[in-house]
């Protein structure tokens, strides 16, 4: 029976391992398509040498970051060693794809300021915000007191999949026709974000996501970005077209802003709004960042590289709108923020590999 279990176990590892290594290659053959990329030279291929020492890095990917940073920098790491062993040596896979669904944060995060939730569906039925079984008449009954809701999909919602909006003026047959979805979803209140961060594109709430690690009993804050929609897009997802800027550790956005799908760079201004990103200081970045190291904690048994997506609502208060427990993304805290382990690199390296 335990060599059965072991078995499965392997099984279930390879199913969550095994597309991580691929995407992370579909990723590469995206970014060498629409980004000029320059080798290294071999002053830089001996550094990385030295840095890596018995390890063998995908150089591909230390080209990559090192074009688009002008110090050149050998502590990079390769999105597909990050993917198929650094996420999960500190990510239990196949724990965090069981685990990971947003019908459950208000009971794995119940004292923390999360869009208030109208109604869930889990595995077939509807329930209330309090879990408790309803009709889907008074599901409906519930979403049209709010007038204006988002739909979002519970479970393996990578990339904003799966995100639909309803206003009251659609009338009651379309919203009956968004509830009669297959699969799991949860409905909640759209909120108001702070005017220093709907100033970039008004149109979408545009979340910040931190990146952190819990090690050697501390919870490190790696990096930090804000994702932005463009176009008049109600969404802030690269997949969906949207932009994505670094944030300094005091909170106020770089100068560089990236799109994931097409690799354009804009530099100073937003594309659509006009929105100069360093101007924009997020509100109470602080908050936001103790908020985080407090809940790391909580979930360490399954996840301890951890993605938090968060808002700052109107009243600067840090709001958690997402967590993604594994296969959180690399390329954009590196592209902007620099080798996303900084200083604790080497030891990682020796850690993990």
């Amino acid at each position: 029976m335990n060599k059965l279990l072991r078995i499965y176990d392997k099984i279930s590892l390879l199913r969550v391992k095994l597309p991580r290594i691929i995407d992370a290659r579909k990723e590469l053959s995206l970014k060498n398509n629409y980004l000029s990329i320059r080798k290294l030279t071999p002053q830089e291929s001996a550094a990385v040498k030295s840095f890596w020492g018995g390890v063998k890095p995908n150089t591909k990917y230390l080209s990559l970051y090192n074009t688009h940073n002008t110090i050149f920098d050998p502590r990079y790491i390769p999105d597909d060693m990050y993917y198929s062993k650094i996420d999960l040596y500190f990510n239990n896979g196949v724990d965090c794809f069981a685990l990971d669904d947003k019908n459950m944060y208000d009971l794995y995060f119940p004292h923390t300021k999360q869009p208030r939730t109208i109604i869930r569906k889990i595995n077939g039925s509807f329930l209330d915000k309090d879990y408790h079984l309803i009709s889907l008449d008074f599901a409906i009954e519930e979403c049209k007191k709010e007038r204006n809701i988002i739909i979002k999909k519970a479970i393996c919602s990578n990339g904003g999949k799966s995100i639909v909006f309803w206003h009251t003026n659609e009338g009651t047959d379309i919203l009956k026709d968004k509830l009669s979805a297959s699969y799991d979803f949860i409905v909640q209140e759209i909120i108001t974000q702070h005017p220093d961060i709907a100033k970039l594109h008004p149109t979408s709430i545009n979340t910040i996501r931190i990146l952190t690690l819990l090690f050697d009993d501390q919870v490190h804050i790696l990096s930090a970005i804000i994702r932005m929609g463009a176009n008049g897009s109600k969404v802030d997802n690269g997949h969906s077209g949207g932009v994505f800027c670094g944030i300094d550790k005091n909170g106020q956005l770089k100068d560089i802003a990236y799109t994931y799908m097409t690799g354009q760079r804009f530099e100073r201004y937003h594309p659509t709004s006009g929105a100069v990103f360093s101007d924009c200081i997020i509100p109470n970045f602080d908050k936001c960042k103790k908020m985080i190291r407090e809940l790391a904690p909580r979930i360490s048994r399954v996840s301890r590289l951890t993605s938090w997506d968060l808002s700052i609502t109107e009243d600067g208060s840090p709001t958690l709108i997402e967590v993604n427990l594994a296969y959180g993304g690399l390329f954009f805290h590196q592209i902007t923020n620099g080798p996303v382990f900084g200083n604790m690199t080497k030891k990682i390296i020796d850690t993990v590999l």
